[in-house]
Formats: C-alpha cells, structure tokens, sequence
C-alpha cells in the first residue's frame, strides 16, 4: 500500500474475502501510513450477529507485489480486522512447493498480524483461473493478482490454515429497520402529516421549475441544510465506473446494450459532456455512479441502468442525503371496507 503521501510503499498482510460489501484495514497500519482519515458512520456486523462502529474512511492505493495490478480503493479504518494467522506457524520443508511460483506472502506458514481485508468489489478481479494441487492432506495453491495464495486442509489431525474468516456486511440497526417499516406502512399517518420539509418542497417546485423549448420540464434540486457537507465524489465515481467497464468487457452483448442505453440518453439531452474545472470547490457537484440491473423475464426493457445517488462522497454524505423529502404523490389505494 501506498502512504499517504504518495511515495512510500509498504508491505500489508491482506484477507481476501468473497463475501465481505467492503474494504478494511486495521486503525494502525492506517495510521503507520500517514493517511488521511474522513469521518463516517458504518455499522459492521459478522459471525453471530456482532456489530463494530466505523468512524473514520481512508482512500489508498493498493498494488501488487509480484504483477502490475493496482487499484485505488476506499477502505473502512477497522480496530482489528480479525486474529493472528495462521493459528500457528508451520513447518513447510516437505511441502515440495514449486519453485515457478511466486507468492503472494512468502511467510504464509509463520504466524502474523492481517492488517487490511479486501472484500467482494475486487474479489474476482483478484482471483486467476490457474490452479495447483500439492498432494492429499496438502492445501492447494491459487493463482491471483496479488501473487500465488495457499489455503484448504492440510491432515485431518491438524488445523485448517485459513481457520478464521471475517464475513462482514453493513447493515441498518434494526430499531431504525422497525421505524422505517412502520413509516412505509402508515400511509394514513403520513398522509396527513404535511411537514414544514414538504411544504418548503412545494415551494420549492413553484418557484424553480420551467418548461423548457423542447417540452419538457425542469427543476432545481431541493437541497436540505446538510449540502454542505458533500464531499469530493469524482474518484468514487471513476473507481466504480472502471469496475462497472470490467466487468462489461467479460460480456461482450450485454456492454453492447449498456453502451446503446448511454448514449441514447445522451442523444435525448438527459445528460451532456462537461469540462474539468481545477477551481471547483469541493462538494460543488456530484458524479454520479451507475450500474445496470437485468430482468430476463421483462417483455420490454431487459435491461436497465440504475443511477446510485446513496453514493457515499469522501465525507461519508451522499446526495440523497442533501435532498429534503417531498409529499406523498401518489393516490391512497388503501381498501377503507377491510
């Protein structure tokens, strides 16, 4: 990884794990690295339901050691992403490793701290199909980005080298879960409970929206008093585009489709090219990411793109966290005879 000031590399033990929504490194090794801390509010939870609170994001690059892939990634600052490994350092003279083979970690036998987890936004984009058996009772070698990787059983008398997996997800707590269902499902209460928030929106519609030449109409954004809390959101944007366009090469019809659906919005003035301006201030706009979403079934549109305004800036706002919540519009079709 990458120090904070951009021309120091240090050598980080790092878990890879498929099922993990984010990126972690430990609370020291984020600061053996000088980097710059953004404030946030996460909520992590693993094995049988245990939470952690996440204050603080960090954004690095990360590179290999032994091929050329790197990538810039936002990382969750973690107290200690998990225990020790391996359980226990192990002698692997007679393993026969091959000696073609470079490793991700040459000390994978020897006990160490893991200092960073890498989750499931690059999981498949790190993982090679290039694979080696060393003998029964043996663990088995994987080619990645990051180098040659060992895990599975050695013997059934000794432990498994990659006993401890940390499976994270982020979730909501389920107090605020239980007020949002309650809020969804009281249509009546909410119908009725016209807010100062959705009066201003009215308002704000009156007074802002124009019918353009071409027909259609047009409105500014209705801000909230947290605007200025919006962050820098170009590298989030660029980094989930890039993700977006790998994955898109793989398949090679449906990057066809997207392309079409882009550049159709383009053609209908739903979006045009803008200019960099080095003199913007930061939180000033908002990039936009975007990812499609498949329906097979769907006798229409197949496919569609999906526009991300939950996007967390490099302040942990996103833009819809800026946005007052307006009216209830549509129709109540409560059943009042039931």
């Amino acid at each position: 990884m990458v120090n904070g000031y951009g021309n120091v590399l240090h050598p980080c033990r790092t878990l890879i794990d498929s099922c993990s929504q984010h990126h972690f490194v430990t609370e020291r090794f984020a600061t053996q690295l000088a980097l710059n801390k953004h404030r946030a509010d996460y909520q992590v939870s693993g094995l049988n339901g245990g939470t952690t609170r996440i204050h603080n994001v960090v954004r690095t690059m990360v590179k290999s050691r032994v091929t050329s892939y790197s990538t810039e990634l936002e990382l969750l600052v973690a107290p200690k992403i998990t225990s020790d490994m391996p359980e226990k350092s192990m002698d692997v003279t007679n393993w026969n490793l091959p000696v073609h083979v470079e490793l991700a970690d040459p000390n994978f036998n020897k006990r160490g701290r893991i200092d960073m987890l890498l989750g499931a936004e690059i999981f498949w984009d790190l993982i090679n199909s290039e694979k080696i058996t060393l003998a029964e009772n043996l663990p088995s070698l994987r080619n990645t980005e990051l180098g040659w990787v060992i895990g599975g059983v050695i013997s059934d008398q000794i432990p498994v080298i990659a006993r401890t997996f940390c499976n994270v997800v982020q979730r909501d707590d389920l107090g605020d879960l239980l007020k949002r269902f309650w809020e969804i499902e009281g249509a009546e209460d909410l119908r009725r409970n016209s807010t100062a928030s959705t009066d201003e929106c009215i308002q704000h519609f009156r007074s802002t929206f124009l019918r353009i030449p071409d027909g259609r109409f047009q409105v500014r954004l209705p801000f909230n008093e947290r605007k200025s809390e919006l962050g820098e959101s170009l590298q989030m944007a660029t980094r989930r585009f890039l993700m977006l366009e790998r994955r898109l090469d793989q398949r090679p019809e449906l990057k066809a489709e997207y392309s079409e659906f882009i550049h159709e919005y383009e053609r209908l003035g739903h979006m045009c090219e803008i200019q960099a301006n080095p003199n913007e201030k930061v939180g000033s706009s908002y990039f936009l990411p975007h990812h499609c979403v498949l329906r097979p079934s769907s006798a229409t549109t197949k496919l569609r793109v999906v526009f991300d305004g939950s996007a967390k800036t490099s302040t942990g706002t996103s833009i819809n966290d800026t946005l007052k919540i307006g009216p209830i519009m549509q129709h109540d079709v409560t059943c009042r005879s039931c």
